[in-house]
């Protein structure tokens, strides 16, 4: 089995994205640093202390969390995948991110020595125990791809609506998990990183050594089996390693949609199609998705930016792949014989990708719109960037909408008048 061959077009947007990412962090840099040149920024030799601090225990720590949250969701979602057999298969929509936040919730209540000394682990028992429950609903319909998300979005709705209801009682004491529980990604020292680099090495290096039994697993479970392979062990392991990655991940930054679900897709369309490489481009996408938005949200929003949790704004940039793949599912026929569910087949549809474009246009536009009206009470600032990123585009778009409002109305109006006046001729079919 070897590389499929990338498509060009998946393939330069991937390297579009990765300029858009460098040109947000030079952007957000040079916000920061002010008059202070980047040299003196990066050895601490400015002459404002707090403006070197800001940039290596708040910007830094924050953009490599980023990165590597964004790596970790990325392969646990094409482990997922991989064992599932199923293209909708990630930590969020699986209950496993859901189920490790109400975990923390309630130990935070019910035990906050607990939570504060060790975070990771009540994490990652609510994670199993929601997968736990997933899989007792789900029972033999296991290989059911409709069943199985069905199942697993009815138990991360539960948890979350658990999860806010607590909020809502006890908010003198759950205040901190508000913002943290949409994905803050907010950082004030080199805790998280500590935290999470070595986890996610251990976990992507036992997965990169799992890599034949998986590439077995893709081949379905009857097929494993005939190789000889013990599909229900391996497919705890395998699963509890990628439960084990997402659960230090919400520990850490909390509850992100979207990053786990697309980046096994976006790394099949670049052609891997081989579960090592598989797993690579995966993590490094999904780096690459997580840091895009939360960049770019500094980046467009200035200040704003950096108290908006980024997994707000992935979870809605999800919603529509969602919707997109969940078109595609299979029967469970397919499924269970082990046929490849690659996002890429349905893509032959040229209608259905304009579609999913516009719709994602749309929400663009729609956020932008929202963020720019003048109701919020803040300027974006756009200081420090570069010239050709110096213009404002809200005060342009707030003053386009209306002559494009007034003209539809017009062409209505005309178009109803013109009817009146000339009536279409009868039909005598």
């Amino acid at each position: 089995m070897t590389i499929r061959k990338s498509r060009p077009l998946p393939l330069l947007l991937a390297l579009a994205s990765l300029v858009l990412l460098g040109l947000f962090i030079a952007g957000n840099t040079a916000a920061i640093r002010g008059e202070e040149t980047l040299t003196a920024l990066i050895f601490g030799q400015t002459e404002n202390p707090s403006v070197s601090i800001e940039y290596w225990y708040a910007y830094l720590p924050r953009l490599s969390v980023a990165l590597l949250a964004g790596a970790g969701l990325g392969i646990a979602g094409a482990v997922f995948q991989q064992i599932l057999q199923n293209p909708l298969a990630s930590p969020a929509t699986l209950g496993v991110s859901s189920g490790a936040q109400l975990a923390l919730a309630v130990a935070l209540l019910l035990a906050p020595e607990l939570h504060a000394d060790h975070p990771f682990l009540v994490a990652l028992a609510g994670s199993f125990l929601a997968w736990g429950l997933v899989s007792l609903l789900v029972g033999r319909r296991m290989d059911d791809p409709v069943s199985l998300v069905l199942t697993g979005m009815v138990v991360s709705f539960t948890a979350g609506a658990v999860t806010t209801c607590l909020l809502l009682l006890k908010n003198q004491y759950l205040t901190s998990l508000f913002l943290w529980g949409s994905g803050d990604l907010t950082q004030y020292d080199w805790q998280g990183v500590h935290f999470l680099l070595p986890r996610l090495v251990l976990g992507a290096a036992a997965l990169l050594l799992l890599s034949r039994p998986l590439a077995l697993m893709g081949l379905g479970r009857e097929s494993a089996r005939s190789s000889g392979l013990s599909t229900g062990l391996f497919s705890f392991l395998a699963l509890g390693i990628a439960i084990f990655l997402a659960s230090a991940v919400t520990a850490t930054v909390g509850l992100i949609a979207f990053v786990g679900l697309a980046s096994p897709h976006l790394a099949t369309m670049l052609g891997m199609r081989r579960i090592g490489p598989r797993l690579l481009t995966a993590g490094f996408v999904g780096a690459l998705l997580l840091g895009l938005v939360d960049q770019g949200m500094q980046f467009g929003l200035s200040g704003l930016g950096r108290f908006l949790p980024a997994g707000a704004l992935t979870g809605i940039l999800g919603a529509p792949l969602l919707l997109y793949l969940l078109k595609r599912l299979p029967p469970a026929s397919a499924s269970s014989a082990g046929e490849v569910l690659p996002v890429s087949a349905g893509l032959s549809g040229r209608g259905e990708r304009y579609f999913l474009v516009l719709l994602m246009t749309i929400l663009a536009l729609a956020i932008l719109i929202a963020l720019g009206l003048p109701s919020i009470g803040f300027e974006t600032s756009w200081t420090g960037v570069p010239r050709a990123f110096s213009r404002q585009p809200f005060p342009v778009l707030r003053s386009a909408l209306p002559a494009v409002w007034s003209s539809a109305c017009f062409r209505t109006r005309w178009q109803a008048r013109r009817s009146s006046v000339f009536p279409p001729a009868p039909s005598w079919a």
